[in-house]
């Protein structure tokens, strides 16, 4: 939106917090446009009742033309769309393309028939900012909501529904400055097209119960609080991530780390946060950590009484675990040649529970057995065993931290 012109310069209310530098531009125009202002629309239903279908190998088939649309708004500023139901519909109940200040509340789909990308959505943003969707629901439908090329958006209370694919989605088509908040979903971010450029910024979800993540997005500045997060076997890239207040349960190997080989190497932070796996599963799970120059705990818990899991820590920089409790937990430390002057790990006040009863795969309380070329300086401060056990039931004996001095590693543990 223009907010002011001084001569040729033209001021606008938004700004890409990527960084282009170094990036050459090589068109510059800017079109003036008469959008459409201040409407309000509320209280429809939109029922479907023609059972049109393009055909499985043409989305654009011939019938498209007969399909019910839901509401489409182009170019719109103040917008306010309010209690709208789609049922058999094809395309989103609501579609925006360009918008400034847009408002969707108490829209819900029905049953889409829908075949591919870009139909059966509840709400679909292309190029909006400062939009809001409130209270969106559906069943059987493929997104409930969209943010594509969008930024300074919040999602708000989705509960309730079902989906074909991901709950929510972001493209990776630049999106940034999203908030989710007190909603049950899941999640995609970044699509894998090859014509999206996979990139996205300040994402932050508050309240939320997330089913599923999975990206294939370069994300920066990632953030989680008060939420319940599942994760599987889909990695999560992001250059600096931040858990506050979280239960993170996982199964399989699920990875979190940095996606661009050259690219910057941030933080993940968690704050009093549970992470665990799987109640159901009684093998040891583990989750890696890898490529950040930092990675810190702080009033953490690890694992369970019951099960144990292993926390993989891959080409970090500087560890820090402070008043953290670590239930039957193992810690792998390990590297690929990553070349790195010099890691730090530091345990503050940190206690260990274990199970003497279960897989021995805990009895090295910290294992640095994985590293290459490494020097390692650990700080092993005021931590404890708090059941006191040195011996398990199979024999075998815990060890505290065991370190593998070969492989061009030095230690020096204080």
């Amino acid at each position: 939106k223009v907010v002011n012109k001084i001569g040729s310069d033209i001021y606008i209310d938004y700004f890409s917090p990527f960084d282009f530098s170094g990036v050459v531009f090589t068109t510059y125009f800017c079109n003036k446009l008469n959008n459409i202002d201040n409407v309000k629309i509320k209280n429809f239903i939109l029922d479907d009742k023609v059972e049109w279908y393009s055909p499985a190998e043409n989305i654009e088939g011939p019938n498209l033309n007969k399909c019910v649309c839901g509401i489409g708004i182009n170019y719109g500023t103040n917008i306010k769309m309010e209690n709208i139901k789609g049922i058999n519909g094809k395309f989103p109940t609501i579609m925006v393309q360009y918008g400034h200040t847009i408002e969707s509340e108490n829209i819900y789909n029905e049953d889409p028939n829908y075949i591919g990308g870009g139909q059966g959505y509840t709400t679909h943003y292309c190029g909006v900012m400062n939009g809001i969707v409130d209270k969106v629901g559906g069943a059987n439908a493929r997104h409930i909501t969209d943010f594509s090329y969008s930024a300074f958006c919040t999602l708000r209370n989705m509960k309730n529904s079902t989906t074909y694919n991901k709950a929510f989605d972001l493209h990776g088509i630049w999106e940034h400055d999203i908030t989710i908040e007190n909603s049950s979903l899941t999640v995609a971010i970044g699509n894998g097209k090859e014509n999206f450029p996979l990139m996205n910024g300040r994402i932050k979800f508050t309240n939320c119960n997330i089913g599923e993540i999975v990206t294939d997005s370069n994300i920066f500045d990632l953030d989680f609080t008060k939420c319940n997060i599942s994760l599987a076997s889909n990695p999560i890239y992001c250059n600096d991530i931040v858990f506050n207040d979280c239960k993170v349960q996982f199964y399989s190997t699920p990875t979190i780390s940095k996606k661009l080989t050259n690219g910057k190497r941030g933080i993940f932070k968690a704050n009093n946060t549970k992470i665990y796996n799987y109640s159901h599963i009684a093998i040891a799970q583990s989750i890696k950590i890898q490529d950040y120059d930092l990675v810190e705990f702080n009033k953490c818990e690890m694992g369970t009484d019951e099960l144990g899991i292993i926390l993989s820590l891959f080409n970090l920089k500087d560890s820090k675990f402070n008043n953290t409790l670590f239930n039957n937990t193992s810690l792998r430390v390990g590297s690929d040649n990553v070349a790195l002057e010099s890691r730090s790990i530091l345990f503050e006040n940190c206690k260990h529970y274990v199970n003497e009863n279960i897989n021995t795969f805990v009895n090295k309380l910290i294992r640095m057995d994985e590293l290459v070329n490494s020097k390692v300086l650990l700080t092993y401060s005021n931590n404890k065993v708090v059941n006191d056990v040195k011996v398990f039931s199979s024999g075998a004996p815990l060890i505290p931290y065991y370190i593998n001095a070969t492989n061009g590693n030095t230690f020096e543990i204080i």
